[in-house]
């Protein structure tokens, strides 16, 4: 598999797979601090189990993953997932040249010939720079902290993470350079997808004019998607009957917004997906959602005793607004990274 392409699967595979450790219900706060352009997310996850009902050995790496650092879910990765040792992986790939030229050759054949092989090459090493390029800032810019596990008063094992992103603004932007430019190379985008030929075309069309894919609007995070009318209904109802089975409830749901419990905004207009996360109006903005139903108590005397327990349910509310405001986090409160295991 070429370079570029490895970067494009994954980064579709964080969005699409699912996670062994489950939760029953996730809340996100978030807060980006325009002026000194830091974006600040506290995660908390109540009802942390195994899917199981044995917690076994795939779950039990799984979760030390996380510990180990550098590892974030949103949603069970509805909405996506950050991985910092894949990402550090995808860069060593990156960084590589060997098979560049080969890898180019393939990729021009594939494609439609529309411009000649030189120019062909120079957008694809533009574009493997540019991927590069994002790797690098998010794995300097990303910092996770893992807060001690804790039981809430129903008794069930939740936990949280503090999660900072520094240069956010110039993320964004090296995330739209990243994708306008893997757009313009890839020879079979359409098999990344079960979009319509209409979305890939608008798709497309976006990479060509330097579309902005990701961007901060008076402190409000921007996604704009190039997606057909049909497409977006489609994405909507799918998300929702999605979510709604993993909860084993109706498919009545039906509609993402209506599970998503959020200060958020979607709509469709003018040949695009909109997503304003979060309001310029509130300090700190929230999106939260039940994730999966079927909570069992099977992992609480692991994590007990692999990683302890807070004695008390901590003061959240004053953790996650300090947090917030400052990236104060007191050291009572965070486990310490556990080395990884080999």
């Amino acid at each position: 598999m070429g370079k570029i392409h490895l970067f494009l699967l994954v980064a579709f595979m964080f969005m699409f797979c699912t996670s062994c450790i489950e939760f029953e219900r996730q809340d996100l706060w978030f807060r980006y601090d325009q002026k000194s352009d830091v974006l600040r997310i506290f995660s908390l996850y109540k009802g942390i189990f195994a899917e199981g009902e044995e917690f076994d050995g795939t779950e039990k790496q799984e979760l030390s993953s996380v510990m180990v650092g550098g590892r974030t879910f949103f949603f069970s990765n509805w909405i996506t997932e950050y991985h910092a040792s894949k990402f550090k992986e995808m860069l060593d790939e990156l960084s590589s040249n060997v098979k560049d030229e080969q890898e180019i050759a393939a990729d021009y054949d594939k494609s439609a010939k529309a411009i000649p092989l030189e120019e062909y090459r120079k957008n694809w090493l533009a574009a493997k720079e540019s991927c590069s390029g994002l790797l690098k800032l998010l794995l300097d810019n990303v910092s996770i902290q893992n807060g001690k596990f804790f039981i809430k008063e129903e008794g069930k094992l939740s936990g949280w993470q503090f999660v900072e992103i520094k240069n956010a603004s110039e993320l964004a932007k090296a995330s739209n350079r990243a994708i306008n430019q893997t757009m313009g190379i890839l020879p079979d985008v359409d098999k990344l997808t079960e979009l319509s030929p209409e979305s890939i075309a608008l798709w497309l069309k976006a990479g060509k004019e330097n579309h902005q894919w990701l961007s901060f609007e008076n402190g409000v995070l921007i996604v704009r998607i190039p997606l057909s009318q049909d497409d977006f209904v489609k994405f909507k109802h799918a998300k929702g009957r999605e979510i709604a089975s993993s909860q084993k409830e109706s498919e009545g749901l039906g509609k993402l917004g209506s599970i998503l419990e959020s200060d958020w905004w979607v709509g469709w207009r003018n040949d695009e997906a909109v997503f304003n996360i979060g309001f310029s109006s509130q300090e700190f903005n929230h999106l939260g959602m039940p994730v999966f139903s079927g909570y069992k108590p099977n992992v609480i005397e692991w994590v007990k005793s692999e990683y302890g327990l807070l004695e008390q349910q901590p003061d959240i509310k004053t953790l996650r607004e300090n947090f917030l405001k400052s990236g104060s986090v007191p050291d009572e409160v965070v486990t310490p990274l556990i080395p990884e295991r080999r």
